[in-house]
């Protein structure tokens, strides 16, 4: 038994599944489900909980775990853990990753340790926002929408950003504040 974490089908073959597990890796599935097969036998990984298949490319799928990125672009039969040095240097637990729908070699990565953005594929990342972040996700009609979830003790923070992921801004409207001073006593 094992719990999955996250699930994601490819957009180019609706017949490719890959799933992130608590302790078992990342599985493959060919035919929608069916079966499922062992695509991380090799790597010694923790839980797998931020996974995403490259929308134009579904040989190419990351995910995150054991505090490292990892990247496949043979289907899964051979994985690299990919950043530069400042991005490894960091202890990440990764939390989410997005590939820009339109335009694949930008990524997105939600970690304990910020919101990064990368321009080539994941192999350099700027950090765009400090923090522990959540999920990122891209507005359905507009992939220069982006939204994501900074975490903050037990609250939550919700931002906006409209230039693709270059800046953020906080929506403080239409979103639960977290209670200040007194009324946190309540």
């Amino acid at each position: 038994a094992g719990h999955v974490y996250t699930l994601e089908q490819s957009i180019q073959n609706d017949s490719i599944l890959y799933c992130g597990t608590a302790t078992a890796g990342v599985w493959k599935s060919i035919n929608k489900g069916e079966n499922w097969i062992l695509v991380t036998s090799d790597e010694l990984i923790n839980s797998v909980v931020a996974l995403e298949i490259n929308p134009q490319n579904d040989n190419v799928v990351y995910f995150g775990a054991s505090n490292k990125l990892y990247k496949t672009t043979d289907g899964g039969i051979n994985w690299n853990t990919i950043g530069d040095v400042t991005f490894n240097n960091e202890d990440h637990y990764i939390a989410d990753l997005r590939i820009n729908p339109n335009d694949s070699s930008v990524f997105f990565v939600c970690s304990d340790k910020g919101f990064f953005r990368s321009t080539d594929g994941g192999n350099n990342f700027t950090e765009i926002l400090d923090g522990d972040f959540q999920e990122i996700e891209f507005n359905p009609t507009n992939s220069n929408i982006i939204y994501t979830i900074k975490q903050i003790g037990d609250a939550t923070q919700f931002f906006k950003s409209i230039d693709g992921g270059l800046s953020f801004t906080q929506i403080i409207t239409g979103w639960p504040i977290p209670a200040t001073g007194d009324e946190q006593k309540r």
